[in-house]
């Protein structure tokens, strides 16, 4: 997918979240406990998320979740009433740890577009090899790369029809109920490489960056047609994945008293909230509700944690519906 998107610019990206977290230090240290933590709550799902997979490969999966824990236990403590001097040495100490990756990511590999959350610890069951082009394409797998130009075609005809929000659904359909849905995500994650898998994710992302800049509805419709040529390009050879997928290690015990099924109700519950004050007009609070939601529910509880012991992919895509419903409420 190179010849659609930019290089990430690491140090821009590294320079927001340190504006962000200064700022949130000013507001706390000036008394406004919900302007910091809305603060630090954006410098991880707005900015950080595009980091996460360049630190796992260029650094270490454990430096990245270092990381990213840190932006929960700042909130933790901004939510506690921890002292300000206290805030201001956490984010100062969390800005200098990003910084310090930053020549990592810049002499290491170069991941293009905005990979937002993919996981890059699954160990492939054989080497990564390019496709060859001799090779049978399986014809279920044509079918959902069809679809999904198909789809992101309708995008761009609603789009020009001056409908960005359903232009904006529907490339989010082609990614999540075409790409991940379909398995193809999985099989070209295991069977060609990670890298290439978070590149497809970053090119939806892009797509759906032309329409909220409102560029024309023509370059839409052309990254739609040049991600139907790659994708294709993938395609011989990569074998259709049966219902258990390939086989996986036996997860790690977890709590065996948990009621999951709860928790996972008390997500939803909150899911359906900030939908209700997003539709009533308030769509900063709406923001605010799906990423307490992230921190208090889904993360507090230890849900995150038990799903990526047993699939880190299913994590991570989880993760990243929190992600798309922060960008949509806005």
């Amino acid at each position: 997918m190179q010849s659609a998107r930019a290089d990430l610019d690491y140090a821009d990206l590294i320079g927001r979240i340190d504006e962000r977290l200064t700022g949130a230090a000013a507001a706390y240290q000036q008394g406004d406990a919900d302007t910091a933590k809305d603060a630090v709550q954006s410098a991880y799902f707005e900015i950080f998320e595009n980091l996460e997979g360049p630190i796992r490969v260029n650094v270490s999966a454990a430096r990245s979740y270092e990381l990213e824990a840190e932006f929960g236990d700042i909130r933790k403590l901004i939510i506690d009433g921890a002292p300000p001097e206290v805030v201001q040495a956490r984010i100062e100490a969390q800005i200098a740890a990003i910084r310090a990756v930053l020549p990592d990511l810049e002499s290491g590999v170069r991941l293009r577009g905005e990979p937002g959350r993919y996981e890059t610890g699954e160990a492939a069951p054989e080497a990564a090899a390019a496709p060859a082009a001799d090779e049978p394409i399986e014809p279920e797998w044509q079918a959902v790369v069809d679809g999904i130009g198909e789809t992101i075609a309708q995008a761009a005809a609603v789009y020009e029809q001056g409908e960005a929000e359903q232009a904006v659904d529907l490339v989010l359909k082609a990614q999540f109920d075409g790409y991940k849905n379909s398995l193809l995500e999985t099989a070209i994650r295991r069977y060609r490489d990670s890298n290439t898998d978070a590149a497809i994710n970053g090119e939806f992302s892009r797509i759906v960056g032309l329409i909220h800049d409102g560029r024309p509805a023509r370059m839409v419709a052309a990254s739609g047609k040049q991600m139907v040529v790659e994708l294709t390009g993938l395609l011989p050879g990569l074998p259709l994945l049966g219902d258990n997928g390939t086989a996986r290690p036996a997860p790690a015990p977890v709590e065996a008293d948990k009621d999951w099924a709860q928790v996972g109700a008390q997500v939803m519950a909150a899911v359906d909230r900030a939908i209700a004050t997003q539709a009533g007009g308030d769509s900063k609070a709406a923001v605010s509700d799906i990423q307490n939601t992230y921190f208090d529910v889904f993360e507090a509880s230890g849900m995150e944690g038990a799903i990526g012991l047993r699939d880190a992919g299913l994590k991570a895509d989880i993760e990243s519906h929190f992600s798309h419903l922060t960008a949509l409420f806005k």
